[in-house]
């Protein structure tokens, strides 16, 4: 039992981890969308 909570914690910190640098790669990426595209920006920020 206490094995497998470690190992799915462990997991949990690897794809959050994952998650973060997948992030800040594309986060320039995303920028970019965001300001060629203010209505979507905008309909996100509200909703």
């Amino acid at each position: 039992m206490s094995f497998y909570t470690f190992r799915s914690v462990t997991f949990g910190i690897s794809y959050r981890s994952r998650f973060i640098l997948f992030f800040f790669k594309n986060a320039s990426e995303i920028n970019c969308f965001f300001y060629k595209n203010p209505d979507f920006s905008e309909n996100l920020v509200h909703s």
